[in-house]
């Protein structure tokens, strides 16, 4: 027998919680739940080297974790070979979904690693991660039929069919 493994699907434009199955965790990192997290939950450590790596396609990501007096610091990577920034998370009071916004990258497909580079002890966590991609393309200028795919309609529209409106339908 044999296995090959399968490459992590790269998540688009979107929020993603610590829970989502794109997150991969190596080290000890443990799951917590209860009230201040994005959807009352995240993941922490307390190990350094301790790594959390997502991987999306788009141009940006806003990563949300916490600041507590019992924090430490963690380095933000991309695709492996560039230290985007350390931050401490250190703060003498609690404060719960706190963000660091990415520079700006090509459009294309990235990974973000999370880093705990101590002190030892220390905890860092991943409460959530925005990604962003770049803006959709512009509606090209014309006459869009009632059941065009560009349309959204709210509950409580009816579709006529009969003789009169264009192609003989209407909302």
């Amino acid at each position: 027998p044999s296995a090959l493994a399968q490459a992590p699907a790269r998540m688009g434009a979107g929020p993603y919680d610590d829970g989502h199955s794109s997150w991969t965790y190596s080290g000890a990192w443990m799951a917590y739940s209860g009230s201040g997290p994005l959807n009352n939950s995240m993941h922490y450590t307390s190990t350094m080297g301790d790594l959390a790596s997502f991987v999306f396609t788009g141009t940006k990501f806003i990563l949300t974790y916490t600041k507590l007096s019992n924090r430490g610091s963690f380095e933000i990577w991309l695709d492996g070979t560039t230290l985007v920034t350390t931050i401490n998370a250190y703060s003498p009071t609690l404060q719960w979904q706190q963000t660091y916004t990415s520079p700006s990258y090509a459009n294309g497909d990235h990974v973000v690693t999370i880093k705990h580079v101590g002190p030892a002890g220390k905890v860092i966590d991943v409460d959530a991660i925005q990604i962003v991609g770049p803006p959709p393309p512009p509606v090209p200028v014309g006459t869009y039929e009632d059941d065009d795919s560009h349309w959204v309609y709210s509950s409580g529209w009816t579709a006529y069919s009969g003789s009169g409106p264009t192609n003989n339908s209407m909302q």
